[in-house]
């Protein structure tokens, strides 16, 4: 009899169990997921500008739910924007990326060197002589004029086409560790314990001093 009421309890038990299983990790899981779109439109917003409102609400979730995030958010396809930097240029590949900085970096670069070039092409019209054989002096002019130009625009436009080849992984690498910050925390703690010795009621009292640094 004893055993059949033992088997009776614990079935009754499994059955509280599994019934309080069902009501709380569904509440669980809705929270969970009420936090990750609250950290979501904060990641949306600039990752910069909310590190600190990031980590503070990330730290209540979980490390699956923190590296959903990540892979979620985490940029890709740095080649890709890289393309594009280089042609058409002017900085699209980084724009649609997300760091204007070089996006309208470049801009300026392949701006000024195509005007450069466009300038220099307009000048050597304006300057070439129509009589070649009796003005040797002015169409030298209207060539040099045209090199020194056309070398000028190639200078900056091929420091701009190395750039764009460069800096779209820069600044993927650079989000992507601003990103793990943010949901994982890199907060460095170190502390030390030292002796100190003060004076209490005219003679010295030795103490312990803790110090936290953060």
């Amino acid at each position: 009899m004893k055993k059949v009421i033992s088997l009776i309890v614990c079935l009754a038990i499994a059955v509280l169990a599994q019934n309080e299983q069902y009501q709380y990790y569904p509440q669980q899981q809705t929270a969970n997921m009420e936090q990750r779109a609250k950290i979501q439109r904060l990641i949306n917003n600039g990752i910069a500008k909310n590190k600190e409102e990031i980590l503070k609400e990330a730290s209540s979730l979980s490390a699956l739910d923190k590296e959903a995030l990540y892979e979620k958010n985490k940029l890709k396809a740095a080649a890709g924007w890289a393309a594009l930097d280089f042609f058409p240029g002017f900085g699209l590949g980084s724009y649609i990326q997300g760091d204007i900085t070089f996006g309208s970096t470049q801009s300026a670069l392949d701006f000024v060197g195509w005007a450069v070039l466009v300038c220099g092409f307009v000048a050597y019209e304006s300057i070439y002589p129509d009589d070649e054989e009796n003005n040797k002096e002015a169409k030298k002019d209207a060539e040099d004029v045209l090199k020194n130009s056309s070398l000028t625009s190639m200078i900056i436009l091929g420091a701009s086409r190395i750039m764009s080849w460069i800096f779209p992984f820069i600044y993927q690498k650079g989000y992507n560790k601003s990103l793990d910050e943010a949901l994982n925390g890199s907060i460095n703690i170190s502390y030390s314990i030292d002796p100190l010795i003060v004076p209490k009621d005219g003679m010295p009292a030795v103490g312990l001093a803790f110090n936290l640094r953060y």
